[in-house]
């Protein structure tokens, strides 16, 4: 009867771990979390407030500060209602978007979204043209140099300039050279008169070991 006893047992204990190892249990799937689900919609995002401002509907404030968009020179309506503001976008088929929503009242304009989204791009990208990277150049020159080699020197300087950069003008000595840095002096002042008025000196001339320095920079910069 014990015999039988301990089968049974070991028979339903073998069918049990047998049954796991076949059919092992589902875990239920994280739950989807809102903000994920949200970035992975792709190109159904929304705009992040810096990139789209507050426009139509969206704008609480009761009164703004309204203009509406002209080439000519935009239109100005003063301080009016919001409801108005949006009655009058409605009218010319376009949008009501704040300029300025620090103001008070907030400013805004009467203006096609799509135009105005184009004109801020189109004033950012002149902006970056006309905007010039300044460098730090650099001539190099003997104080013995012959003339033929220092009006190459000149010229490159004349032509960094030109392009809006600052010029390190480097006189360099070897040994004994060192006891003439007075010729220094007066080369790097010749190259200073040869540029002319479009250039100044950024301080005096600063001795580094065996050189002499000097920086010049276009003039009003």
């Amino acid at each position: 009867m014990r015999v039988n006893f301990l089968c049974f047992v070991f028979v339903h204990f073998a069918h049990t771990a047998s049954r796991a190892f076949l059919h092992p249990a589902i875990k239920p799937a994280p739950p989807i979390s809102h903000s994920n689900a949200v970035l992975n919609r792709g190109d159904n995002r929304v705009p992040p407030d810096e990139i789209r401002p507050i426009m139509n509907e969206e704008i609480t404030a009761p009164q703004v500060r309204c203009a509406i968009a002209n080439p000519e020179g935009d239109i100005q309506l003063g301080i009016i209602d919001t409801s108005e503001a949006l009655a009058k976008a409605e009218e010319l088929g376009v949008d009501l978007i704040i300029i300025a929503k620090d103001a008070e009242p907030p400013v805004c304009k009467i203006i096609d979204f799509g135009k105005h989204k184009y004109m801020a791009e189109k004033k950012k990208k002149d902006s970056k043209k006309n905007t010039k990277q300044t460098e730090m150049k650099e001539v190099k020159m003997s104080y013995k140099i012959e003339e033929h080699d220092y009006q190459v020197r000149l010229k490159n300087a004349q032509k960094f300039i030109t392009q809006g950069n600052r010029v390190k003008v480097v006189v360099q000595f070897r040994g004994r050279e060192q006891q003439h840095m007075d010729l220094g002096h007066e080369l790097l002042a010749k190259l200073v008169d040869d540029c002319g008025s479009t250039v100044v000196s950024d301080g005096r001339p600063k001795r580094e070991g065996n050189k002499l320095s000097l920086i010049i920079a276009p003039k009003g910069t």
